[in-house]
């Protein structure tokens, strides 16, 4: 799946459900159901994990670098 879908780098940069959760403005349970593939995140939450983390907004929203 896609980063949006299954978002890997928060977790890659060593963030746990809860500090995500906190991050985005969501609960841990919505967290649970992005990495499950449940439901996708919404653009304010990838927006606010891309700030707090530093990972392109454009990778999360589609998986595809931002770069040729």
């Amino acid at each position: 799946g896609t980063p949006g879908s299954n978002p890997k780098s928060p977790a890659a940069a060593g963030l746990e459900q809860g500090q995500l959760a906190e991050l985005a403005g969501v609960s841990r349970k919505s967290v649970s159901n992005w990495e499950i593939g449940k439901t996708v995140p919404r653009r304010s939450a990838l927006i606010a994990i891309a700030f707090a983390t530093g990972v392109n907004l454009y990778w999360l929203e589609t998986g595809e670098s931002p770069y040729p």
